[in-house]
Formats: C-alpha cells, sequence, structure tokens
C-alpha cells in the first residue's frame, strides 16, 4: 500500500508542478514555487534509500524534460535526497534511532514540520538556481530568497491542508 500511495503521490506533484506552479511564476518579479519539494521531504522514512534516491532522480529529471534548465531539478533533487537523511538525525524529535526509521514527518508537530521543510526549500532553491544561472549573482541570489519565500508559503498552506493530522 505504501507503494501505491508514494506513486500517485509521485504523479500527482509532477502534475501539478508542471501544469499549476509552472504557470504561476511572476516574470520578473517571482519565480514559481517549486511545492514538489514536499514530496522529495516528506516521502516515507522507512522507504529503502536506493528507491528514494531514484525517485527523486526521476522526479528531477522527468521535470527537468518538461521545464528548462537541463539537470537543474535532477541534481537539486538528488541533493535534497541525500541532505534529508543528514538534517533529519540534527532536528530529528526525541526518539530513539530504531523509532526513527519508523517515524512519519507527517505525524510530527506543525512547529517541527517547518523547522525540517524550510531549511531544505532553502537548500533546494539554492541549487536550482545557481545551476539554472550558472553563476552567483545578486539577481541569483534574490531569486533564492524569493522562490524560498513563495515555495515555502505554498508548502505552509499545503502542510496544513494535506500533512497534518488533527490534534497535532
Amino acid at each position: 500500500m505504501l507503494q501505491v500511495k508514494y506513486f500517485i503521490h509521485f504523479f500527482v506533484y509532477l502534475v501539478l508542478q508542471f501544469f499549476v506552479f509552472e504557470r504561476m511564476n511572476i516574470e520578473g518579479y517571482l519565480p514559481p514555487p517549486h511545492v514538489f519539494v514536499l514530496f522529495l521531504v516528506f516521502s516515507p522514512l522507512r522507504l529503502f534509500r536506493a528507491t528514494y534516491f531514484i525517485s527523486c532522480f526521476s522526479f528531477g529529471i522527468l521535470l527537468d524534460a518538461l521545464v528548462r534548465p537541463l539537470g537543474a531539478h535532477a541534481f537539486a533533487a538528488v541533493f535534497i535526497a541525500a541532505m534529508r537523511g543528514i538534517w533529519i538525525e540534527l532536528v530529528k524529535p526525541n526518539v530513539s534511532n530504531e523509532e526513527l526509521q519508523v517515524l512519519e514527518i507527517e505525524t510530527q508537530r506543525f512547529s517541527w514540520q517547518m523547522l525540517f521543510l524550510i531549511p531544505l526549500i532553502f537548500l533546494y532553491e539554492l541549487c536550482y538556481y545557481i545551476l539554472a544561472d550558472f553563476a552567483l549573482t545578486l539577481q541569483t541570489i534574490t531569486k533564492v530568497v524569493s522562490g524560498t519565500v513563495y515555495t515555502a508559503l505554498f508548502c505552509v498552506i499545503f502542510t496544513i491542508l494535506f500533512y497534518r493530522k488533527t490534534g497535532k
């Protein structure tokens, strides 16, 4: 059942990103929000590591095929996949390593979800825009900051609507 739900989320986020969120960019002011980062970050921790990395790479490469530039989404998605494991060790709730394997991110408090999510959004945006612009200029830094805020805003809304268990 986990694989079917994960597979459905994969395609729902891909379709939403391409048909809805890529069209929301306000040229010159705000880049499109990368809401699919929720899929990368909130994927179940109990997935096999190889499966998780392959799905993140596949998601990124499919998005790169639909939206230019080639390779930027794929690299940033795999980078987030790698950083998620490190980041969860730093901010994990008071659980043992065995309990961490079955931890579900969506069952955690909203404040912990944001502490976990927003730095990973920033890292995604940083990787993506540095690769997309192939430079680290003031314009790129502006895109990173505005993209992080814009994406985080939509991700907070999605988290409240779809990833919060009641009573938390």
